[in-house]
């Protein structure tokens, strides 16, 4: 049985027997589809073309000389400066939904480009792709990695010669990319393969089409990754005085810290924080919206890049449910009687609210529980992941997504900045000396989440 897939306007004919759906033959053979619930019908969005008809992947049987055609996505360059160098180092943060790569020289970022992770098609979470860790599919999400950083770091040295490689990112990623089982994480006692920094004389070894040294940062836990040591190091200073850290991700990290305490852990908020999961939902890509606002019954939209609306990035998310509680269209339990309509054929419906909360109350409950082991107050907060970007400070303090304190800073781009720098010796003080807490382990944790989840 052979099957037709039309993709960046290639077709390309390939065997499709023994499958059950198509997500599972498209996967198989790389395809990235976005399939937040990891092909359990839920979310809807592994839609495709097939015989000029839109259907979901997951839920459609293969047959023999059908015609897939996949939606093209498009990947965005943040930044990119002419450069007259002709030497670069490549620094790369792998997360579970948008991976980054750039080129740093003279410890200044010279470009920039940030796609979707195009293991997307094994689910939107880490417990996802964690479930997937082993055998073929891990062998499938290893090649879709490796194929993806070698494209990307192509086309950021078209006319610059790389001369070595950093790589951060979750353990979870980190194992994927190392084509390391990693399903042990995956249930008690959440044991990984490895946490420890990793070098190569040559990136060749771990099939990066680079023949120079590669570096991965360590990491401090299997929920706790070399992205949160990234992102502590960028804000670590000779201070008695605590700082806030709270990574917002697929898997939120949070970390609590001062010069002679690091408590870090980690909050299973899911996709909602990268608009996985949000039926309009998307990345912060042109068209979202970024921005909301109701003034005199008016709503008051903004887009990335001024284009007509197209869905949802996270930090419109943020504030479209700060606003609908602000004008009652939603109570303090998150009851929303409706779909509200954002813009034509953009809604956010019950079940976008509920999972907002859901990822809320997680990391509320993860600052709570971690401030239960300092005796001094929180002096600084520190907003790191995509959500920062255009994430208005006042919505989320309003609807306590972080503490109501003064000084606040965001980067979207932490762990690059710290990679940039390129302190080994501070990356791995910060692992070894972090103390990860287990937050379900605190015997107020049910309580305190449950009275999380209100507004």
């Amino acid at each position: 049985m052979k099957i037709s897939v039309k993709s960046h306007k290639e077709i390309t004919s390939i065997e499709a027997d023994g499958f059950d759906n198509l997500l599972s033959v498209l996967r198989y053979y790389g395809y990235s589809l976005n399939a937040s619930c990891d092909g359990k019908g839920t979310c809807g969005n592994c839609k495709v073309i097939v015989d000029s008809r839109v259907v979901t992947a997951c839920k459609t049987p293969v047959r023999d000389g059908m015609t897939v055609e996949l939606f093209q996505k498009k990947s965005s360059e943040i930044f990119s400066e002419i450069s007259s160098e002709k030497e670069a180092s490549a620094i790369i943060d792998i997360g579970t939904t948008t991976v980054k790569c750039a080129l740093v020289s003279d410890g200044k970022i010279i470009s920039l480009i940030s796609e979707k992770n195009s293991q997307e098609s094994f689910g939107a979470d880490v417990i996802s792709r964690i479930s997937h860790g082993e055998g073929n599919d891990l062998a499938l999400m290893n090649s879709a990695i490796i194929s993806q950083l070698n494209s990307m770091l192509k086309r950021l040295s078209e006319n610059i010669k790389i001369t070595d490689i950093s790589i951060v990112g979750n353990t979870t990623m980190l194992h994927i990319f190392l084509n390391t089982p990693c399903k042990s994480m995956g249930v008690y006692p959440y044991t990984p393969a490895f946490i420890d920094e990793k070098s190569f004389d040559n990136a060749i070894e771990t099939g990066l089409e680079f023949s120079v040294p590669l570096y991965i940062l360590p990491s401090i836990s299997a929920f706790c990754g070399a992205d949160i040591v990234a992102d502590i190091s960028e804000y670590y200073t000779d201070s008695e005085d605590y700082t806030l850290l709270i990574d917002f991700g697929t898997n939120a990290e949070v970390a609590l810290f001062n010069k002679d305490n690091i408590f870090v852990t980690s909050a299973a908020a899911g996709p909602a924080f990268e608009c996985g999961n949000i039926s309009c939902g998307m990345p912060s890509l042109d068209g979202a919206v970024c921005s909301y606002d109701i003034i005199n019954s008016v709503p008051v939209i903004n887009t990335i890049n001024r284009k007509n609306p197209v869905g949802i990035c996270a930090s419109g998310l943020v504030d479209i449910v700060a606003q609908l509680l602000k004008n009652n269209i939603i109570d303090k339990s998150g009851f929303l009687e409706k779909d509200f309509e954002i813009s034509k054929n953009i809604f956010i419906t019950q079940a976008d609210v509920r999972e907002f909360q859901l990822a809320k109350a997680a990391v509320e409950a993860s600052v709570k529980i971690l401030s239960k082991k300092i005796n001094s107050p929180i002096k600084k907060v520190c907003i790191c992941g995509n959500l920062g970007k255009h994430l208005k400070i006042e919505n989320a303090k309003f609807l306590r997504l972080i503490p109501d304190i003064n000084d606040v800073v965001v980067s979207e781009n932490a762990p690059l900045f710290s990679l940039k720098n390129s302190d080994k010796k501070l990356w791995k003080k910060i692992a070894e000396s972090a103390q990860y807490i287990d937050i379900s382990n605190d015997g107020d944790f049910e309580k305190i989440f449950e009275g999380s989840l209100d507004f």
